[in-house]
Order: structure tokens, then sequence, then C-alpha cells
């Protein structure tokens, strides 16, 4: 992941930190959330990110699609949304589109 920013040229704007035990302060931070997951239990980070009002990307794990009534894309779509939501920077839900 960290060599996919670098390569992309986001290290101004994309950060890997790892595990926080002030999710709030970082949520609150971002522009949107992702979550790749292959397997996730519940999602509870996508429900913190929706808490804090933050758009969210996520692979389908978790019932969260489901629940959320997202569309199936191929795997490798969501990286030019995602790509060009880094590059503009702060503009709410709309800056990724609709991925």
């Amino acid at each position: 992941m960290a060599r996919k920013i670098q390569e992309a040229g986001l290290e101004d704007r994309v950060r890997i930190v790892g595990y926080r035990s002030d999710v709030e302060r970082w949520v609150r931070a971002v522009d949107f959330v992702v979550l790749p997951s292959l397997f996730e239990g519940f999602g509870r980070a996508l429900l913190e990110a929706l808490a804090c009002g933050k758009p969210v990307v996520a692979s389908r794990v978790g019932g969260f699609a489901e629940g959320r009534g997202a569309g199936r894309r191929p795997p490798g779509a969501l990286g030019r949304p995602l790509h060009r939501g880094c590059r503009r920077g702060r503009h709410g839900p709309g800056t990724i589109g609709n991925a």
C-alpha cells in the first residue's frame, strides 16, 4: 500500500497510521474513508466514519454493502475515483463521485 501511495505521488495526502485510540479525531480529519478488507466481522470502522459524516468506499464485507444499498463494481474500478478524490482535496462526498 505504501509503495502504491508513493508511486501515485500522494505521500502528502495519504497516510497509513495503524492503530489509534483517538479514532474520532482522525476520522474527522480525513476527506473519506476506505476499507479494502477481504474479511471484516462487523465493519465498526465504517460505522465510525458514517457517524462523523464521511463518505465511505468499502469492499463487500461484513454486511455493509447490503445495508447501504451499494452496487457491485469490478475490484479495480475504485482506483480512478479514489485517486481523483485524493488529488482534489476536501470537497465532500462529490469528490469521489459515483464509484
